[in-house]
């Protein structure tokens, strides 16, 4: 859930300015050891459509592993953590 991967109580969506390393870490390895069974695209959020998610995932990956504590890139981490949310719903 949103609130236990750390996003405190507040707005609907409200993102941390950074992440630790424990919590990229947990994050991206839930992602790699799942990329080859991603579907093709991914509608998330109502009004979000992802296309070639493994390509985006693979790319959000690069990112927050180099800059997780940058707040600039705290909306990729953010979708990540609803993109895995989204695709647990799926039961992947």
């Amino acid at each position: 859930d949103i609130e236990g991967a750390g996003f405190g109580p507040g707005i609907a969506g409200e993102e941390m300015k950074t992440y630790d390393k424990a919590t990229i870490g947990e994050l991206v390895a839930w992602f790699r050891a799942r990329l080859d069974r991603l579907p093709e695209s991914l509608d998330l959020m109502g009004c979000m459509h992802i296309t070639h998610l493994r390509a985006t995932v693979e790319r959000y990956i690069d990112l927050v592993e180099k800059h997780h504590d940058a707040p600039v890139y705290g909306g990729q981490v953010l979708h990540l953590f609803r993109i895995r949310e989204k695709l647990e719903e799926q039961g992947l």
